[in-house]
């Protein structure tokens, strides 16, 4: 019994892995065929927000910056706290 779940456990972890992999190579086909074509159309003016979250044990930082950086900051800290409640409800299951 317990191969068959260690066997699940090992296809589940390398398709993750194979997810993972093929979204990095997804965003970076987009984005080197996003700068070509950017530079062959008329520059315009564009306004760019983004945020970065980070979790160190149960500390999230998070930074934003661009005009919308307080949307950002929201979305980041609701998803903070996704995370931190996820993290308590799974610890508490697999006890």
């Amino acid at each position: 019994m317990s191969e068959i779940r260690s066997n699940t456990v090992g296809k589940l972890i390398g398709l993750g892995i194979l997810l993972i992999i093929i979204g990095f190579i997804i965003v970076f086909a987009s984005t080197i065929f996003l700068a070509f074509t950017a530079q062959q159309q008329a520059p315009s003016n564009v306004n760019v927000s983004g945020g970065v979250l980070v979790i160190f044990g149960f500390i999230p930082i998070g930074f934003a910056f661009g005009p919308h950086s307080e949307t950002v900051m929201i979305v980041l800290l609701l998803l903070a706290l996704a995370i931190m409640i996820l993290g308590f409800i799974l610890r508490k299951t697999h006890v």
